[in-house]
């Protein structure tokens, strides 16, 4: 096994975003990561290191 005996399942971390334009000058938008709330490693180290949970971020952005 060439020393790593460290197995884990796979997963899956889903994304979303969407975007609404107010009018030609403003947009906004919501952004959605880990949808699904999944748990999981991103190191393979002995020290455990977890992904972000469910986050998401609101933006305004404007234009001129």
């Amino acid at each position: 096994m060439f020393g790593n005996s460290d197995l884990r399942k796979g997963y899956t971390v889903i994304g979303a975003s969407a975007d609404y334009e107010i009018d030609r000058h403003l947009t906004l938008g919501i952004y959605i990561d880990n949808l699904a709330n999944e748990t999981y490693r991103v190191s393979t180290s002995s020290a455990a290191t977890y992904g972000n949970p469910r986050n998401f971020m609101v933006t305004l952005r404007g234009t001129y």
